[in-house]
């Protein structure tokens, strides 16, 4: 048993909303990307897609998601292949309280065809396949974004998606944010002392 009845972006996530991934998605083969998820029939806010527990792995692979830092499983029925978007994402993970499996979780309507998303960066601390991102939004700056994890966010960017990011991924974040706060306070103290007051050569010299 597992359960994901926590509310997120508003969502309350019912069993009742639960259907087969091939009913959910389908792949499409594509020259950019190579394959990617799209959505087989119209898809309700609050459906899960796709839940995935095996195989286990102790070290990441492309498709991976972690789940502790030793704990990795893949997304399975074609649900790997659901793109990252670094913006107007359209699912999300959930990792099972258990730590032990996660659900793809549709976070806004979607309809048939469009192509699934969620933000790689919020299961992700330090990617072990860093890629170029060819999103929307990515297009629409003009410049890619290159995705290697939520450890390589700026501040800006791991507020903007703290809320769909997994507790791991929260507290990896907490516990750098407090190692960052440590080096602060270490060069604001050597700022500090590197301005003392030191005796001047010259006037040394002339008190001989």
């Amino acid at each position: 048993m597992f359960s994901i009845s926590q509310g997120i972006r508003g969502l309350q996530f019912m069993r009742h909303l639960h259907i087969n991934t091939k009913e959910a998605l389908q792949l499409v083969e594509t020259q950019a990307v190579g394959l990617k998820a799209v959505a087989r029939n119209d898809l309700l806010r609050g459906t899960i897609i796709n839940v995935f527990r095996s195989p286990i792995l102790s070290s990441p692979t492309m498709h991976t998601v972690m789940l502790d830092e030793a704990t990795h499983v893949a997304p399975t029925e074609g649900a790997e292949c659901i793109s990252h978007a670094c913006d107007a994402t359209n699912t999300r993970i959930i990792i099972h309280e258990d730590r032990k499996g996660a659900s793809f979780v549709v976070t806004e309507d979607v309809a048939a065809g469009e192509d699934l998303t969620f933000n790689y960066n919020t299961t992700e601390w330090d990617m072990n396949s860093p890629f170029t991102c060819q999103c929307a939004a990515c297009k629409q700056k003009g410049f890619p974004t290159v995705v290697r994890g939520f450890k390589h966010l700026s501040l800006e960017e791991r507020s903007r998606i703290a809320d769909e990011a997994s507790p791991l991924i929260l507290k990896q974040s907490a516990e750098d944010s407090s190692r960052f706060s440590n080096l602060v306070d270490t060069l604001q103290k050597n700022e500090a002392s590197y301005f003392s007051p030191i005796e001047d050569p010259e006037e040394s010299v002339g008190s001989v």
